[in-house]
This record gives structure tokens, sequence and C-alpha cells, in this order.
């Protein structure tokens, strides 16, 4: 090699050296960069299975409640039913049923904080003297006399205000009512779990808890104590 060209070579050296070390810096972090993409895409796959076994999971449950509360449908179809053949005198209450008021719950502040259930969009609401006088009375007493005749387990509170709704129902269809009373199905907590009654609601002097099993008012919602401080009410269609 000429001399002159092998001092150049040898005098070029370090940039050369600079090069390749600034090209394998470069591949080294495009190396890095690529690993990490696809741990990140291996995590995504991770992921993206857990998540869409979670989502076969919520779908599965969904579909096992939903199946339970068809059973259920089914099941108080049957017993509506049974009413119906048991020949259960639903009172004639129309006298009573005269001076309504139309309800709305969907608008009702009072009812905000409760777990709801609301069927229709307006209900018929009556002074507490013909709910207390004159409606519940006729009705509970007939639900309290026939009902161990046709269901075995009526002893249950939920079964009593459950049927309490249904035979409140009946009267007003009986009596040609085109809403239904603002009256309906509650559950609040007590030492032995949970505790079934009914509510029902006023013109103007506010909602009331009631006591299927005896008859009797409890006390106005919010002012009552356990068991009948409900979590939930369930107006009926």
């Amino acid at each position: 090699m000429n001399p002159v060209a092998w001092l150049l070579n040898i005098v070029s050296y370090p940039g050369k050296l600079k090069r390749l070390q600034a090209d394998y810096d470069s591949q080294t972090k495009t190396l890095s960069k690529a690993l990490a993409d696809v741990n990140l895409y291996k995590g995504q796959v991770r992921q993206g299975q857990i998540d869409k076994q979670a989502i076969l999971d919520l779908h599965l449950e969904e579909k096992k409640r939903l199946v339970v509360e068809l059973e259920n449908l089914q099941q108080w179809v049957l017993r509506y039913q049974q009413l119906w053949k048991s020949g259960l005198a639903v009172p004639d209450i129309k006298d009573a049923l005269a001076y309504h008021q139309v309800y709305n719950p969907w608008g009702d502040i009072s009812l905000k904080g409760y777990s709801l259930d609301i069927h229709d969009l307006e209900y018929y609401s009556y002074s507490l003297a013909q709910w207390r006088d004159h409606i519940l009375p006729r009705i509970s007493a007939e639900v309290r006399d026939q009902l161990p005749r046709w269901i075995a387990e009526i002893s249950d509170c939920d079964n009593f205000a459950e049927t309490m709704c249904a035979a409140l129902a009946l009267a007003f269809i009986a009596a040609g009512k085109k809403r239904q009373g603002a009256f309906g199905y509650a559950e609040g907590k007590s030492g032995a779990g949970a505790h079934a009654y009914n509510f029902f609601v006023t013109k103007s002097e506010g909602i009331f808890i009631y006591e299927p099993q005896d008859g009797s008012i409890r006390g106005r919602l919010g002012e009552t104590v356990e068991p009948y401080i409900p979590y939930t009410l369930e107006f009926r269609g």
C-alpha cells in the first residue's frame, strides 16, 4: 500500500469508528424499540384475551340472570292464574276509588336514593283516609282470609306483599280504572335478612309503608324504623 494512502487510512479510523459506533447505537435503539413493540403486542394480546373472556363471562352471568328472572315471571304468572281459578273474591271497591289524583313517580324527588322499579308512567293516588279506611282494609281482609286456601307457602312475607299487589291490581281492573293504584312492593333489612311489605302514595300526605300481614300502616316513608326502612320500591303495572 502507498505510504501516503496508508497514513490517510490510519488517520481516518477514528471517524470511521465514530460512524460505526453511531450506526451500532442506532441499530441497538431500533432493535430495542422493536422488542418493546413485540412485548407490548404480546401484552395487548394477553389483555385482549382476558377482556374477551371477561365479556364472555359477563354475558353468561347476564344470561343466567335473565333465565332466573324468566322463571320467576313464569312462577308469578302461574300464581296469578291460580288466584283467579281459586275463586279469590276480590271485593268491589269501585265506590272507594272515585276521587283520585294522577301520580307520576318518575318526577317524585322523595324517591331519590331508593332502588326503583317502575312499571307504568302514571298511577292513581288517593288521600290517606281513602287508603286507610276504605281501600286497603277491604282488600287486606279478603287476602288474609282466603290466601291459605290457594297457596301453601303464603306465610312468607314476600308472598303476602306480592299477593296484596295482585289483589289490588285485580280490584282496580274490576272497577274499570284506566290506571293502577300508586301501590307497590317494598323490601327492607331485618335481623333475619330481608322483610317484604307494601307502600302506597297519597295525594298530599306523602308515601306510607303498609304491613300486609296484619293490615297496619307503619309510618311515612323516611320516618319509619327497621325493618320498615326500604331499600327497594317497586311500582306494579
